[in-house]
C-alpha cells in the first residue's frame, strides 16, 4: 500500500497518528547530491 499526502502540513500530522519518533530515520539517496547539484 501506498499512500501520499497533499501537502507538507498534512503530511506532518498523518506521520503522527501512525509512527512515533523513535520509529522514523533519515535517508537521502546516495545519488541526491548529483540530482540537486544543478538545481
Amino acid at each position: 500500500i501506498i499512500h501520499a499526502s497533499d501537502g507538507f502540513d498534512s503530511a506532518t500530522k498523518e506521520i503522527g497518528l501512525w509512527f512515533n519518533e523513535s520509529e522514523l530515520a533519515s535517508y537521502e539517496p546516495c545519488t541526491w547530491g548529483q540530482i540537486m547539484a544543478d538545481n
